[in-house]
């Protein structure tokens, strides 16, 4: 890597070094000694709170799905060494860097004997950017599932798919040549079982968790796992309703809450990427802003406010008026929040991707660092224990690709071994050369 990457992402610049094999990392993953306490209080309620989310999102219209996929997941999340996934956008699995994530996670399962891969992923990313979640891959095909005029939206804020798109898009796609005979007829009838089961689901968010499970399922069929994805800031904001109830003491609150506090906090993380830059006004306080019409804006501090720049959304920093915002969707925690919270609150262990591996080092490290923090002994060490996130390779490998055409042609045991086998450094490779495309 380039001195000026090297020195800005160093744990990256190590694994990039390692010449363990991609297997043997995750294996390293699956037995790392260290376990932050965590809040037990914030984690029993992080356990309930996604087991709740998953029996809404797998209703009825999956069977009996629901309770047993909200049984192991309640209890992965509240098991002190479950690693859980916040590096996938809230999208279909079948980018191909995307595939490659969930290959990873796959073995860290294998590894650690574990029955679900559990994945936190963002949902506040706008729908056209790059891992696509306004629609599938099929081969190297783009197929969605909302028209292109939602692009700007995000996951949790926009419409239900439009399932009869998917069709008409897969049919052009075999038309013009982008598909053979074989897959088309393939993915043709696997849809059309599946659709029943996303028609069923509520919202978009909730639809992409339920194809996502039947991807999964047959993407990667050699192996009797479950694939659960929920977005993480609602999650999150699960969680922090929660919290107001049963927690209202724990850390996080109580620096949100004391202005003083609050000011300490927000110094100690100033400048660290995907939290905020006071200097140069990027970031967002803690949450997202939501307009009637599903788009953000950044939030900051106006005395004991959290206000939009244009004055549109002002919501007192108070326990009655964040659960109102909360709850009324006109406020969504951000990544920030969503760290603070699950890392540095609850000590969830999380695969964080390219660049997280090392802004959440640096978040952990700063707020190390600041002893003007309120905290307890106990809830210090869960931060200096909590892990700087383990990495999970964002990265398109030939034996993983293919998209949704991998339901005729399943990834195998085969398929595994080969990206598992690679050494680690030269498996991030083309990830390492794109950081060092940002300081050439």
């Amino acid at each position: 890597m380039l001195p000026d990457a090297e020195k800005a992402h160093p744990r990256l610049a190590a694994l990039g070094r390692s010449t363990r094999s991609v297997a043997d990392y995750y294996a390293d993953v699956a037995n790392d000694p260290v376990v932050a306490p965590g809040d037990p209080v914030s984690r029993r309620l992080l356990a309930r709170a996604a087991g709740s989310m998953v029996q809404q999102v797998f209703g009825p219209g999956c069977g009996d799905l629901g309770e047993r996929l909200r049984d192991r997941a309640a209890a992965a999340v509240a098991a002190p060494r479950t690693v859980v996934s916040l590096a996938e956008h809230h999208a279909s699995i079948t980018h191909p860097e995307t595939t490659t994530v969930v290959a990873g996670e796959v073995l860290y399962a294998l590894a650690s004997g574990a029955d679900t891969v559990l994945s936190f992923a963002g949902g506040t990313v706008p729908l056209d950017n790059e891992l696509f979640p306004r629609g599938a891959m099929v081969g190297w095909h783009k197929v969605p599932f909302l028209p292109r005029k939602f692009r700007r939206l995000s996951p949790v804020a926009c419409p239900r798919m439009d399932t009869s798109l998917f069709r008409d898009g897969l049919r052009a796609a075999y038309k013009d040549g982008h598909l053979d005979a074989e897959t088309y007829d393939e993915v043709g009838a696997w849809w059309a079982g599946t659709e029943p089961e996303i028609e069923a689901a509520g919202a978009y968010w909730q639809q992409i968790s339920v194809l996502n499970l039947r991807t999964f399922e047959r993407m990667f069929p050699s192996w009797s796992l479950s694939y659960v994805m929920l977005p993480v800031e609602l999650l999150t904001r699960d969680l922090l309703l929660a919290c107001l109830d049963d927690a209202p003491d724990s850390w996080v609150l109580r620096h949100l809450f004391d202005a003083r506090l609050r000011m300490t906090l927000l110094k100690a993380l100033d400048g660290v990427r995907t939290f905020w830059d006071s200097d140069s006004g990027k970031g967002t306080f803690l949450f997202w802003a939501a307009d009637d019409s599903g788009r953000l804006a950044p939030v900051g501090l106006d005395g004991g406010d959290l206000v939009t720049a244009d004055g549109t959304v002002r919501v007192p920093i108070a326990p009655g008026p964040l659960r109102e915002a909360m709850a009324a969707g006109t406020l969504i925690p951000a990544s920030s929040c969503v760290f603070l919270l699950l890392a540095f609150q609850t000590g969830l262990r999380n695969f964080g991707g390219l660049l997280q591996y090392d802004y959440l080092a640096e978040a952990r490290q700063r707020l190390t660092r600041a002893t003007a923090l309120d905290l307890t002994d106990a809830e210090r060490r869960t931060i200096v224990d909590s892990p700087d996130s383990f990495y999970v390779n964002f990265e398109e490998k030939d034996a993983l690709s293919g998209g949704l055409a991998r339901i005729a042609r399943p990834i195998g045991e085969a398929d595994l071994h080969t990206v598992g086998t690679e050494p680690m450094g030269r498996s991030i490779g083309g990830c390492l050369s794109w950081v060092d495309s940002l300081y050439s």
